[in-house]
């Protein structure tokens, strides 16, 4: 087994350079100098040409409800659950996203902000592939205390970084998703996917960091890369948040219902659908133990999950409660000398 990595939380803290540094400042000035009574078309026409001095972000636009076609996630977990109107607005977010948006102004008033500020979280939770992209990296500008001005964005790379890294995060999946065709089954898919990742990475304990302070590390974003798809398929190096997002995305390359999880001390890890009934499953643990694989937490219930992490307050989408167990790696394989560290 690949010998693990252990990054103190000190390294995190002593690191001074910012991975996103002029981010911030550069949303606020899209609206600085205009006057407080300015109306939000002002600050559109102001705002809509490229900022020409700014590689990290694309210009501020708007997104109009016809740009979008609320079927395009399909399948993705959090979106299936959101009504038609939450799908459209879904949509106008990912786009802003997918395309690398600094900004967009917000033309959907019955809207709240709460709902705008979860659909923000929801699209990372779905689309690991957005490896620039984090559940805080979006934030809702407010033009009165009901309605949106805009949706803002951070990203961890810039727009340039992320076309430099995507052919090699495509052809890493595209080897995988390759080497996978002869599985039969959901179980099969599954498993594959888990061994995969244990075997080809490099588990690095996070230390205590979190995504905000991920922003604080060094240019080389050694950390942030931990914390994304790109840890697994292009480093094969990451921490939890890596492993249970290269896991759904296999998975959702698969055909597979799968979602991710954000626990408490920076646990991460999946619910997916096998064979019509959820399970729950954790790579990164299955990573982190003397065992080579450790199949213990392949496939297990909610009650065995709950021993091992619970999900953070602040996690906002829906998990289903996973009581099955045809496919439990040790109901499947009865007289495996595997281990058990559950049982």
């Amino acid at each position: 087994m690949l010998k693990k990595t252990y990054i103190a939380a000190a390294l995190i803290m002593t690191m001074t350079l910012s991975v996103c540094g002029c981010s911030g400042n550069t949303n606020d000035t899209a609206s600085q100098g205009n006057s407080e009574n300015n109306t939000a078309s002002a600050t559109e026409q102001s705002t809509e040409n490229p900022q020409s001095n700014n590689k990290f972000f694309a210009p501020q636009k708007t997104i109009a409800d016809t740009d979008v076609d609320i079927t395009a996630s399909k399948g993705r977990f959090c979106f299936d659950k959101l009504d038609d109107k939450e799908k459209l607005y879904y949509e106008k977010i990912r786009k802003g996203v997918a395309e690398h948006y600094n900004a967009f102004f917000w033309n959907n008033r019955e809207c709240s902000k709460e709902t705008a500020e979860k659909l923000v979280s929801y699209v990372a939770y779905d689309y690991p592939e957005y490896f620039w992209y984090s559940e805080n990296d979006g934030g809702v500008d407010m033009m009165t205390d009901k309605i949106i001005k805009r949706i803002k964005f951070h990203y961890g790379y810039t727009a340039e970084e992320a076309e430099e890294i995507q052919p090699k995060l495509d052809s890493a999946v595209k080897a995988y998703t390759d080497s996978a065709k002869n599985f039969k089954n959901d179980y099969e898919k599954a498993l594959g996917a888990y061994e995969y990742i244990i075997k080809n990475t490099e588990y690095v304990a996070d230390g205590g960091a979190t995504l905000d302070t991920l922003y604080d590390v060094a240019s080389d974003k050694v950390m942030l890369d931990l914390w994304n798809v790109t840890g697994v398929f292009v480093d094969k190096k990451a921490s939890a948040r890596g492993y249970a997002q290269a896991f759904a995305y296999l998975m959702q390359q698969s055909g597979i219902e799968c979602g991710y999880v954000r626990g408490e001390g920076n646990s991460f890890w999946n619910v997916v659908k096998l064979d019509g009934e959820w399970y729950c499953v954790d790579t990164a643990q299955g990573d982190s133990t003397d065992e080579e694989i450790d199949y213990s937490y392949f496939a297990i219930t909610s009650e065995q999950m709950a021993k091992v992490h619970k999900a953070d307050e602040t996690f906002n989408a829906e998990i289903p409660e996973c009581t099955a167990v045809a496919n439990n790696y040790f109901v499947k394989n009865p007289d495996t000398k595997a281990k058990n560290s559950l049982s």
